[in-house]
């Protein structure tokens, strides 16, 4: 995930979740998901990178994410090649 640099520009290190990431690991990380929300600044998440830390489908992450939140609320779908499916959530 190189553009975990522009999300958190002040981090020494960027840190790559993956199924194999400890529990510090993908707490330190939400925590500073948390601190952007809370700033109310817009970040991206692609899909591509993140349904499988939860999913077994992406399928299934899609239809999560469109029962569970509001389109062009509280994500914006870009098209697959302005960024590879990328979600910017808001």
């Amino acid at each position: 995930m190189d553009n975990n640099k522009n999300l958190f520009p002040d981090a020494t290190s960027v840190q790559v979740l993956t199924k194999t990431s400890t529990e510090n690991e993908i707490k330190t990380y939400f925590e500073k998901v948390l601190e952007l929300k809370q700033s109310n600044k817009n970040f991206p998440v692609n899909l591509d990178e993140v349904w499988p830390l939860v999913y077994s489908e992406k399928g299934k992450a899609t239809r999560a994410l469109k029962e569970n939140f509001i389109e062009n609320e509280d994500f914006v779908c870009l098209p697959k090649m302005a960024s590879k499916q990328s979600l910017h959530v808001q």
